[in-house]
């Protein structure tokens, strides 16, 4: 069957249980789309502007899970149908080669997003995404250094956890735990031993560092006053120290903990200068 070219310059070939539909674009990039049943699957390839740096490649297949439909499509077998699309961009004319890979796998029954990952072979980044039953979304981006980044999304488009290995090997972890502003985010060292643990909510943060052996060895607390004010307070195991800053940042004291358990205070002018000697307040 031909159908004679129109206004966007399309035609249709039927070739046995094939169909061929090529067009042509307003830019004068042509596109073939490629339609034909293989091993019971409906497979759909797509391709645009041949031999340009635009040219992409686009392979749909709907697998009714009797088996791969060749022997490079590596799928397993599925009593459940799914369409999976696999698409080559960014093509390079020099080496002939894309330097895009995406393959994602999509719900038949309501087209929606199940998976998807795409490798970039020129910045080596890798990235994918899981869509879960209640609708959240797990991302990772790996990256060539061995670094790498995920997020837990929620249905509302919220990030509720980040999750970031950084190139030192540690691990941090943030996860929000309330409103907005709620988090907690966890410091785990090389050795997955947890180094750090903050609190924070829009007036306030608490901060518990650890040593190797898992021991506490250092808690700082702020607390922002409505007048904008600010008190932190660093606690060791063996002496403490509070300092109260004014709205505008400027040092007001400080109150200092001695081993012998003493408060010691000194306060400061607007522009820092102690304004008396230190004195003990208890």
């Amino acid at each position: 069957m031909y159908v004679a070219p129109g206004k966007h310059q399309r035609k249709v070939i039927e070739e046995a249980i094939a169909f061929k539909v090529i067009t042509s674009s307003k830019h004068g990039l042509n596109k073939q789309i490629d339609i034909i049943k293989e091993n019971e699957n409906i497979i759909v390839t797509s391709q645009k502007g041949n031999g340009t740096s635009q040219q992409t490649l686009k392979r749909t297949v709907l697998d009714f899970g009797d088996g791969p439909s060749t022997s490079a499509q590596a799928y397993a077998s599925s009593s459940n149908p799914r369409i999976v699309e696999t698409k080559y961009s960014s093509f390079d004319p020099l080496s002939k080669k894309f330097n895009v890979e995406t393959k994602s796998e999509y719900n038949p029954s309501n087209s929606k997003l199940i998976s998807r990952i795409t490798k970039n072979n020129l910045t080596g980044v890798r990235e994918s995404t899981m869509v879960h039953e209640d609708e959240s979304q797990t991302k990772i981006i790996e990256n060539p250094n061995g670094t790498e980044q995920s997020f837990i999304i929620n249905k509302f488009n919220e990030i509720i956890v980040t999750k970031s290995i950084n190139s030192d090997g540690t691990t941090t972890i943030m996860k929000k735990i309330g409103h907005p502003y709620n988090f907690l985010t966890k410091l785990y060292g090389p050795n997955q031993n947890l180094l750090e643990e903050t609190t924070t909510d829009r007036d306030f943060y608490e901060t518990k560092r650890y040593n190797e052996n898992g021991e506490l060895i250092l808690t700082t607390t702020m607390n922002r006053l409505q007048d904008g004010s600010t008190l932190e307070t660093n606690i060791s195991q063996s002496s403490s120290i509070t300092t109260e800053r004014r709205y505008n940042g400027s040092l007001a004291s400080t109150i200092t903990r001695n081993p012998n358990g003493e408060l010691i205070k000194q306060d400061f002018d607007q522009n820092g200068s102690p304004l008396n000697n230190p004195y003990r307040i208890n």
